[in-house]
This record gives C-alpha cells, structure tokens and sequence, in this order.
C-alpha cells in the first residue's frame, strides 16, 4: 500500500516521501497531530510520490481516500 524511505515499522517509520502504490486512491490529505491539513491534493494520481521535504520534523497522519474506501497511517517526518 505504502511504502517509505527510513527506517522501522511503517507506522513509526521516518521519511522524506511516500510511494503510494494502490492505483485507486483520488485523494491524499497529511494531517499535524493538531489536527491541521498541511497537504492536500485532492486530484492524486496513483500510483505515485508523496514528497514531505516542506514539513518540519514531527509526527503526521496521512489520509486516503476514494469513493469507497478510506486508509489512516501514521509516520514521522524526521
């Protein structure tokens, strides 16, 4: 579904992109732990790249989503 460059679990994994590999997601939204969309593309393409070089080093929530289906994960900007 989601891969990363880093290292550990892909939950706790610290990266710098996401391949998003599932070619049915539209939509792809990356919340702060306070709850902030600090990137939104609501026309994605995938599969494809999820650069996160902009975001400070922190902790994020990726959101995607279709017309009928919805993944949360967790990683870490490092």
């Amino acid at each position: 579904l989601v891969r990363s460059r880093g290292l550990g679990d892909v939950y706790k994994r610290q990266v710098d992109y996401l391949i998003i590999e599932e070619s049915s997601y539209t939509e792809v939204r990356v919340y702060d732990l306070n709850g902030r969309v600090v990137l939104f593309l609501p026309n994605f393409i995938s599969p494809g790249f999820v650069y996160l070089d902009f975001l400070p080093a922190g902790f994020y929530i990726l959101f995607l989503s279709n017309d009928k289906k919805r993944t949360f994960l967790k990683f870490q900007k490092k």
